[in-house]
């Protein structure tokens, strides 16, 4: 497990990092045409990336109306292999965070896949989940709703750092104020919470979401109150809370059906 878990909150370096895409899903054949990212750490900015990407294929006009970026602004740029170095080693040793984790970090793996290259094996950190917990009751968690309820500024929304700036916001936002409840509070009590759980869920919470992240099938071991465990192969869609406890959402490939999972009563296979 990685020591950054056991990092205190306001000492931990992290990367905030946003995906402007030609489409929902990679799986589906969709392609970076921008990655945006912030390092910071505790009321500081450490450093930026921004890049435009030239994916294979032409963007959508849908997918242009909504971040504004066209072919001919792409047509000049490198392509996601020998962009992806550099990113990965301006994230080198940080906390990843995002405002839709699993969908920035699917576009990542799915590049780290192609390349070559392995995901990098750190916490993660989804900033809607984080929201939902310290901001409840509201009725959307989106970027713009989630700046509008902290003061937070937007502006040129759907470009990557754009993005990326308010995201960090959010995210130090978040830091102070669960770092003025416990001082001690470290990284894994940070993503803990962002479901509503504590630092004891932290690993098994970003395993699942790199795994939805991913979308190939993994092997639990599920522990049902009464019966015995039992091996399950499942594709993980989603992790949330709710009424105190954390659950994964996901299709079970031995029952062919969906199923939900309580994340307490889970273990990963071998």
């Amino acid at each position: 497990m990685s020591p950054l878990y056991d990092t205190p909150i306001k000492e931990a370096e992290y990367v905030v990092f946003d995906f402007e895409t030609t489409g929902l899903r990679p799986s589906d054949g969709a392609e970076a045409v921008e990655i945006g990212a912030l390092r910071v750490r505790y009321a500081e900015v450490i450093g930026h990336f921004t890049e435009l990407v030239c994916p294979v294929r032409p963007i959508p006009p849908d997918m242009t109306a909504i971040h504004g970026i066209t072919d001919v602004m792409v047509a000049e740029a490198r392509p996601i292999s020998e962009v992806l170095p550099d990113f990965l080693g301006f994230a080198g040793g940080a906390v990843l965070a995002a405002q839709n984790l699993t969908f920035d970090l699917s576009f990542l793996a799915a590049a780290c896949e192609a390349a070559g290259e392995e995901l990098p094996d750190v916490p993660g950190v989804d900033l809607i989940s984080l929201s939902k917990t310290l901001l409840p009751g509201r009725d959307r968690y989106n970027l713009e709703e989630t700046c509008r309820a902290l003061g937070i500024r937007l502006v040129d929304a759907h470009r990557a750092m754009s993005d990326v700036a308010a995201e960090a916001q959010i995210l130090l936002t978040y830091v102070e104020e669960l770092a003025s409840r416990d001082p001690e509070t470290t990284v894994a009590g940070l993503i803990g919470a962002s479901k509503g759980g504590g630092p004891y869920d932290a690993w098994l919470i970003v395993a699942m979401e790199r795994a939805a992240a991913v979308g190939d099938p993994i092997t639990i071991t599920y522990e049902k109150q009464g019966e015995a465990p039992a091996e399950r192969t499942i594709i993980v869609k989603s992790v949330y809370g709710g009424a105190g406890k954390i659950f994964v959402k996901s299709h079970d490939l031995d029952k062919g059906e969906k199923r939900t999972f309580r994340l307490d009563r889970l273990s990963l296979g071998d």
